[in-house]
């Protein structure tokens, strides 16, 4: 079965490329005898896309390992294509730049190859990394990451390797391997050891993306929110290393956590030397779902992350000194934050996808407005703190300024969905 995603809701088609990139001075966290190798894509607005093929959700030699892993898990094998095709149209010219940058390069191949030669010239508008959820691929949350691009970002998503979701490189390689063995889940001192490893590696791994941004997209790297406006946002463990990665390199300006866990519970065990690094003074967007987590009595908690359940949001919220938000999207799941919530609604009915797995990725929110709650919280979020904006104008926004904490009107203003409660977004509910 193919599937279709929501389509991008702006004004821009959109192109990818992927890049293959070599940390050639570090080694590999998982397998130290190699160098650290990541697969990314970048995803940008384009200029025309005639004559393009769309990319697909994942590439042919990673889609049947991971149907495999899915099935592992429950999901009932060989129902879905994973290589349904997106929204991105492979090797698309981009979008010119306005002045002072310069115009993208046409892409006329999806590139594979190392830095500067991705070909990816000077992006337009702002940049924004993406990480994953632990042991996903970098492509789970297409849907969010094709409509920042069709509003004008520049979005690099990033594949973290070593953590068992399959891997493919240029050269025909699939890395599969992974540390989470049932030994290590079962013990929580050796699933927090784990834990903290894999952090560790994915905020390397952020950061030299960050470096390498220059080759990738023609964007500089400045430092802080008067600099280039660079964002950084995940799911699940991707969100708990964005809030890392922003308290560890200040050239990240504004993040975002789509219900990722910030501190140790039943559930997430967690190092105490991770859980120090989280809380800065940058903004930083909370986004859990109301599904999560069981409440102990056949139902779930009606915010996932209650100090009683999850003490980690409300650490962070006491020790983070910049602007930030926190909002529940009521009905919501763990993996309603990822491209699980389309596709399984669209495997509805299929043999083996019924009860409780079903229910527990789909949940009991429209699946629509889910999709469209979290595309407006991101862009309202990025619009809102990032220094060059998609019209390229430039400037953090400031109070008073559309966009701007105290402005109104714009994505980002007030009474936005950043700004709840607010009618026009009854599913997500400000934290207390």
């Amino acid at each position: 079965m193919e599937f279709v995603l929501p389509a991008p809701t702006g004004p821009h088609p959109v192109g990818v490329t992927d890049a293959h990139l070599t940390d050639a001075g570090r080694p590999d966290p998982w397998l130290p005898e190699l160098a650290r190798e990541l697969m990314v894509s970048v995803w940008y607005p384009a200029s025309d896309v005639t004559g393009r093929p769309r990319a697909p959700w994942l590439p042919g030699g990673a889609a049947g390992l991971f149907d495999a892993l899915v099935a592992a898990g429950g999901f009932p094998a060989g129902v879905v294509d994973w290589t349904s095709p997106t929204a991105g149209h492979l090797g698309a010219p981009a979008l010119p730049a306005p002045a002072p940058n310069a115009a993208y390069a046409d892409r006329s191949e999806r590139s594979t190859a190392g830095p500067g030669t991705a070909g990816l010239g000077d992006a337009a508008g702002p940049v924004v990394l993406f990480s994953p959820g632990l042991g996903m691929a970098r492509g789970t949350t297409t849907a969010l990451v094709s409509d920042l691009a069709s509003h004008g970002y520049t979005v690099v998503t990033v594949d973290h390797p070593g953590e068992g979701s399959p891997v493919a490189f240029p050269d025909g390689r699939v890395r599969t391997d992974g540390a989470l063995t049932d030994e290590v889940a079962g013990d929580q001192d050796l699933m927090a050891g784990y834990i903290g490893r894999a952090l560790d590696a994915r905020v390397a791994d952020l950061s030299f993306v960050l470096d390498s941004l220059p080759a990738l997209t023609g964007r500089g790297t400045a430092s802080g929110a008067g600099g280039s406006g660079i964002g950084v946002f995940g799911h699940s463990l991707g969100g708990t290393a964005a809030c890392e990665a922003m308290a560890l390199d200040a050239r990240f300006a504004a993040g975002a956590n789509l219900d990722g866990p910030l501190g140790a519970s039943p559930s997430n065990p967690m190092p105490a030397g991770n859980v120090a690094r989280h809380g800065h003074d940058r903004p930083f967007l909370l986004l859990g779902a109301a599904r999560s987590r069981p409440d102990g009595a056949g139902g779930h908690r009606a915010r996932s992350h209650a100090p009683d359940g999850d003490p980690g949001w409300a650490d962070f919220w006491a020790r983070h000194r910049g602007w930030k938000r926190d909002l529940t999207l009521s009905g919501g799941t763990h993996h309603g934050f990822t491209d699980f919530l389309p596709i399984y609604r669209a495997a509805e009915g299929s043999p083996g996808l019924a009860g409780p797995l079903y229910d527990r990725v789909v949940g009991t929110v429209d699946h629509g407005r889910a999709v469209a709650a979290q595309r407006a919280c991101l862009r309202a979020f990025f619009d809102r703190f990032l220094s060059d904006g998609p019209d390229g104008s430039g400037g953090l926004a400031g109070p008073g300024r559309p966009g701007g904490p105290g402005g109104s009107g714009g994505p980002g203003g007030s009474g936005g969905p950043l700004d709840g409660p607010n009618p026009e977004w009854p599913e997500l509910t400000p934290a207390p």
